[in-house]
């Protein structure tokens, strides 16, 4: 078994934590963090939001379900009872299972709308020129200088303090990307490997 990469006060937190209904622990990107998420109650109200923008609803769906039936329906579906063992111990938790269809699907209706939220309301000075997410991975583009005050203001946008934003700032004009190097060349164009490059 390979070594444990959290410390003994953070596994009892997370211990603590796995007794709670209301909030799922899972491992986050390469083991490199723990994420602990609100799970579901946020998630269906951002969805309930959009659905309500949504003007053009009833013509694109093909059943008689109005918002709250589509909620109902989500939260069923989303919800699960999941029974797992750790440390010896067993533990039942209420909440969106990791290996749902829909879990990725609602994962990404709260990212989405916490990105709007977060990138439209920083100080002009730290705002991104770019941003590229893939699941958990995000490319920016900021300004030297304002990458902590963005990453703070990032951090303050989750009501839930679910998400936590980290930076790694390029070196010697290289940054990783999904598995790509992309390099700055001193001119300042972008290099990116040939396609076939795997």
């Amino acid at each position: 078994m390979a070594p444990s990469n959290i410390s003994k006060d953070e596994r009892t937190a997370i211990k603590q934590l796995q007794k709670e209904d209301s909030i799922m622990v899972l491992g986050a990107d390469k083991g490199r963090a723990t994420v602990v998420m609100d799970n579901l109650d946020l998630t269906l109200h951002v969805l309930r939001e959009i659905l309500s923008e949504d003007k053009d609803l009833k013509n694109r769906t093909l059943t008689l379900l109005n918002i709250n039936d589509i909620i109902e329906l989500s939260q069923f579906c989303l919800a699960t009872v999941v029974y797992f063992s750790y440390s010896g111990d067993i533990y039942r938790r209420f909440c969106m299972a990791m290996g749902s269809p829909l879990s990725p699907f609602a994962c990404n209706i709260f990212m989405e709308w916490l990105e709007q939220r977060a990138i439209s309301t920083p100080h002009v000075a730290c705002r991104p020129r770019l941003w590229k997410r893939y699941v958990d991975d995000v490319l920016e583009i900021a300004r030297k200088g304002e990458v902590e005050n963005l990453t703070e203001h990032l951090n303050s946008t989750d009501p839930t303090n679910s998400v936590k934003f980290t930076y790694e700032q390029e070196q010697e004009g290289s940054i990783p990307f999904l598995d790509t190097l992309i390099t700055r060349k001193p001119d300042g164009s972008v290099k990116l490997p040939k396609e076939n490059a795997h």
